[in-house]
């Protein structure tokens, strides 16, 4: 057999190239073909993340709407009731009341002829109910049921002549020692101190040294505490 010449083996050697020509086209081509895929599925993936941080943002922003409208609900409710409450225990008529107090925890009235007469029997209970009412107030505050701003814009002149005639006049310690219950009414106490309404005035109910850490998680209980 004759050896090959110079023509054929370059022949053959041309047409072994054009092959691994063509095989590294097909897998270029692969390659090509397998990142296309890859980028549409990082893009559908991308898209997929959008979607569902949009999802995400839509159901936080529906479930802050809720709270929003629960927590204005829950305030105009108690602000509907205070009011109730107000005129029910006939709070103008009744505040006068305040001023007669002694610091010895009677109450007493100077008569048309100039005596001064003991009307602790016939008052107390008027006094009483103001100062139940206020130290619902200091819980409803307390609690966040209703915004300190606009509680205190109604109630701050009845919160201020409780803090000079019940507490400042000594009455409500001496009544606490008639009563051999030193902590009565503390709740109300503290809303009528100066500082804590200046604090509740800048929305900062948090700062103020209520007499126990933590807040009740209702109403149902408040008097006299």
């Amino acid at each position: 057999m004759a050896a090959p010449t110079a023509d054929q083996i370059t022949a053959v050697f041309t047409a072994i190239a054009a092959i691994f020509a063509g095989w590294s086209a097909r897998q270029a081509g692969n390659a090509a073909k397998a990142a296309s895929d890859g980028a549409d599925a990082a893009k559908q993936g991308v898209q997929a993340a959008r979607e569902s941080a949009d999802a995400a943002r839509d159901s936080a922003d529906a479930a802050l709407k809720g709270i929003v409208a629960e927590t204005e609900a829950i305030h105009a409710t108690t602000f509907t009731y205070l009011e109730s409450y107000e005129r029910e225990i006939k709070m103008p008529v009744k505040k006068n009341a305040l001023t007669l107090l002694q610091g010895d925890g009677s109450i007493k009235e100077r008569q048309s002829d100039g005596t001064v007469q003991d009307v602790t029997d016939q008052k107390l209970q008027d006094v009483l109910d103001i100062i139940n009412f206020v130290n619902l107030l200091a819980h409803v505050a307390r609690n966040h049921y209703v915004e300190s701003q606009p509680l205190l814009r109604r109630h701050t002149p009845i919160i201020r002549d409780c803090e000079k005639y019940v507490v400042r006049s000594g009455w409500l310690d001496a009544y606490r020692g008639k009563q051999n219950q030193k902590v009565l009414f503390i709740n109300f106490e503290t809303l009528c101190h100066e500082p804590n309404l200046q604090l509740m005035w800048q929305g900062r109910v948090e700062d103020v040294r209520w007499p126990d850490p933590f807040p009740e998680p209702a109403l149902a209980h408040v008097a006299s505490v």
